[in-house]
């Protein structure tokens, strides 16, 4: 049985089928895909009319399948029943079950990749559920075992190898249960910036778009045009929110920088000493919870202190702390009080990730470090309430200004990309079975046959430099998708999107959460873990779209009540 908890944000919404899921600790990933499943509407009947019933594969070798399978149906009848319409299900019963399935989505520790978990259902659901079913194939019968899982959502791709040396050509056939794309290169990349200047505590912000081929010295050759800051003035560049962070390169290129960075970039006075002895160190701040089952926060702006080698001590690094603190509470606060209530501690940190605290009065010149952190303590803190909430609402404050307009990929360019003839890697070649040499082969991939529910997965996340990125430009995808130039069909299929699972943030700090529309309604509803609320068709293309959930128009839609 499946928890229910009412949720007061939901009592507006009267519609069956609008529930939310509770958060159980980094699981918005596996809501968000459950609400894609729950909204596809022939595969959710199939559920709540206990038709899957007939077709459980009895003999099933993988434990606890035949559990996972009734769980899932449970889930469906408590998120479908009149009853439940304005709360909030509990799906800590149901992780257990698939977490038996498959342990790698286990604990609370790790956000997972939402098409993963709803790769994983299906394929669960698919292996669980089998009929056989008489075909008649040259004069001739065939029994073959399918499921209604295969009928709602396998399609199949044909891939043609061709020989570069002998042009001999062989193809081969591959279901797909959840259709893979890729995003076209991009020529720019799309960066925020947080501007300070003039020893600012709140950052002039904007985002810029960069070719690939450029340098950061010309990347802050585009920041001093589009801000009027002239080349007399210096400039620091960091990227943000980095344990260990120095500045960048100027030499550096583009193309190296994390696909998603937040650059901070600084005005920094002219230095008193030689280049080799100043630098300019960053400090990064962060909220230290009194209660330890709540993580640290990271809060405010990272800013940067001076550093002289062999002449900075402790204090001068909270000296120079203090006089930025200054400027942000306009001396609001007695800086006395800082050392006094301990309402802040601050450690360096050094490139093998060690860390050593630096007390306030110490005179004795510190060795040179990459990083300091501040941590504000919220037990000494919490009685002054208005550093409290300015502590907290630091990160709120910036200056708007004007960004370059965003770039744009299409769904046509995404499908026209994927089907583009593709040549084999060195390190990845084929063997020939007609030269009998490997060979580098030229592959091309097209679909043959399309199912009734469509679900495409745009492939925002890939490895640079042995780290795994997100792509983050919008992808415009239609409302009515058409796909005969894309596959070998005769005729055309169209499509209509009912659903859209997205991923908000990067690979460190993601959340999942879907927009789908309810069919018995036809409004679109998003589904933010517990919160669910209506909005509206032009509110659904975003630049987090990750998953496209689509349906075949002439198919007989559930419709009514059940």
């Amino acid at each position: 049985m499946i928890r229910q908890f009412f949720h007061s944000k939901n009592k507006s919404i009267q519609t069956i089928g609008v529930v939310g899921l509770i958060n159980l600790g980094n699981t918005c990933y596996l809501n968000a895909s459950i609400q894609c499943l729950s909204n596809t509407p022939l595969f959710c009947r199939f559920f709540l009319t206990d038709q899957f019933e007939n077709h459980l594969r009895r003999s099933n070798p993988v434990k606890d399948s035949e559990k996972f399978i009734r769980g899932f149906a449970t889930l469906m009848r408590s998120i479908w029943i009149e009853d439940n319409v304005g709360t909030t299900l509990d799906l800590s019963e149901f992780k257990e079950l698939l977490c038996r399935l498959a342990p790698e989505f286990a604990g609370q520790e790790y956000q997972h990749d939402s098409q993963e978990v709803l790769s994983f259902m299906i394929d669960q659901l698919n292996e669980g559920l089998k009929y056989k079913k008489t075909e008649i194939k040259d004069n001739s019968q065939m029994v073959t075992t399918k499921s209604m899982i295969q009928d709602f959502f396998q399609g199949k791709l044909k891939n043609r190898i061709t020989c570069p040396k002998c042009d001999y050509t062989t193809e081969n056939m591959n279901p797909f249960m959840i259709l893979s794309i890729p995003l076209p290169p991009a020529g720019d990349r799309t960066f925020q910036i947080n501007l300070f200047l003039n020893n600012s505590t709140i950052p002039t912000q904007f985002k810029v778009n960069v070719s690939c081929r450029r340098t950061c010295f010309e990347l802050i050759h585009i920041i001093r045009e589009k801000c009027q800051i002239g080349s007399q003035r210096n400039l620091l560049i960091f990227e943000s929110q980095k344990i260990i962070n120095q500045p960048i390169d100027v030499g550096k290129s583009v193309d190296q920088l994390s696909q998603n960075s937040v650059l901070n970039v600084y005005e920094i006075g002219k230095p008193e000493y030689s280049q080799k002895r100043e630098r300019h160190i960053c400090v990064n701040q962060t909220l230290v919870f009194a209660s330890k089952s709540k993580a640290p926060l990271s809060v405010g702006y990272p800013f940067l202190v001076r550093f002289v080698s062999n002449l900075t001590t402790a204090q001068n690094i909270h000296e120079e702390i203090r006089k930025h603190l200054n400027l942000h509470f306009k001396n609001e606060f007695d800086s006395k009080k800082f050392d006094e209530e301990h309402i802040y501690s601050v450690h360096a940190t050094y490139m093998d990730n060690s860390r050593m605290l630096l007390k306030t009065q110490t005179t004795e010149i510190i060795d040179e470090n990459e990083t300091l952190s501040l941590f504000w303590n919220e037990k000494a803190i919490l009685k002054y309430e208005n550093l409290y909430r300015n502590i907290k609402d630091w990160s709120k404050q910036f200056k708007k200004i004007d960004s370059d307009p965003q770039n744009i990929v299409t769904l046509t360019d995404c499908f026209r990309y994927f089907e583009k003839e593709e040549i084999l890697g060195e390190s990845n070649t084929w063997k020939c079975s007609s030269c009998t040499e490997n060979q580098q082969a030229k592959v091309q991939t097209q679909i043959v046959n399309l199912p009734i529910y469509l679900f495409i997965q745009l492939k925002r996340f890939h490895y640079v430099n042995f780290r795994r990125e997100k792509i983050t430009c919008l992808v415009d995808f239609p409302f009515e998708l058409q796909l005969k130039t894309y596959t070998s069909l005769k005729h055309d299929i169209t499509y209509d999107l009912y659903a859209v699972l997205y991923h908000e943030g990067d690979m460190s700090e993601g959340h999942s959460v879907t927009c789908a529309k309810n069919f018995l309604d036809d409004k679109w509803y998003m589904f933010d873990d517990s919160t669910c609320s209506q909005v509206s068709e032009s509110e659904i293309v975003s630049e987090n779209a990750y998953v496209l959930c689509y349906k075949q128009q002439q198919t007989a839609e559930a419709s009514g009540t059940f």
